[in-house]
């Protein structure tokens, strides 16, 4: 007897470009630090920083991916810890910015990780753009501060003072990094290729920025793999009735 088994994966990494900002310091740099990295909480000079860097404990993980803790099937993907690496947004600079898919696809789900500084429990909004010219509606991403808040995609990572010469271990639980999953599917978004992302910061306080350091997804098969699998299942059946 044959049998087809449908496996269940989470979202994986997305490539775009438009990250506008370097706030991971890379494990090779050594002090200053401020030379390696712009601070993500920019009032306290806070940074972050990968792990394997002198005299820190913890640090963001070393190869760039890790499986969300929210739903332990999503796999996000930092982008390189020596290039711009998050897409910050704030009042003090702008709130608005936009991530361009380097391949345009079509996605059943979307997973969004971000987080802020200087901030609470909060959202922003954001906007998709797709191959055909249409937007889809206004939706919402969890873009919360880096501390105290339930429920993180990523958490006990460290964070780094720039101008200090030593990072900071915060425990097992903070910082934070938070995971939003939009199923496409369920808002008819699934039919269409993504070519960008619109990202909007609510936030008018000057003290605290948004960043957005990830994007994952499940991608629709393509026609000629779902018209592949089901011939194959075609072909299983016709040699199941003969047995």
């Amino acid at each position: 007897m044959f049998q087809v088994v449908a496996l269940q994966a989470g979202d994986s990494p997305i490539a775009a470009s438009g990250w506008n900002r370097d706030d991971i310091v890379e494990n090779s740099a050594s002090p200053p630090y401020s030379s390696a990295a712009l601070p993500f909480d920019v009032p306290n000079n806070y940074g972050f920083y990968q792990a394997g860097l002198s005299g820190g404990t913890r640090g963001l993980p070393a190869g760039g991916s890790f499986t969300s803790l929210v739903d332990g099937t999503t796999v996000f993907q930092f982008q390189p810890y020596t290039a711009n690496n998050v897409l910050q947004l704030s009042a003090s600079t702008s709130s608005f910015g936009t991530l361009t898919l380097t391949t345009p696809r079509a996605y059943s789900s979307l997973s969004i990780l971000a987080a802020a500084a200087n901030s609470g429990a909060s959202q922003g909004n954001l906007v998709i753009h797709f191959a055909d010219s249409s937007v889809s509606p206004t939706l919402q991403f969890n873009n919360s501060d880096w501390f105290f808040q339930p429920n993180p995609a990523i958490m006990g990572f460290g964070r780094l003072d720039l101008g200090s010469t030593t990072p900071e271990d915060d425990g097992n639980s903070f910082p934070e990094l938070y995971q939003t999953t939009l199923n496409l599917a369920s808002l008819g978004l699934a039919g269409k290729s993504i070519v960008s992302i619109d990202f909007t910061d609510l936030s008018s306080d000057p003290r605290e920025a948004t960043g957005i350091f990830a994007l994952s997804g499940t991608p629709v098969p393509e026609p000629g793999v779902v018209a592949l699998f089901a011939g194959a299942v075609s072909i299983l059946g016709v040699l199941r009735r003969k047995k």
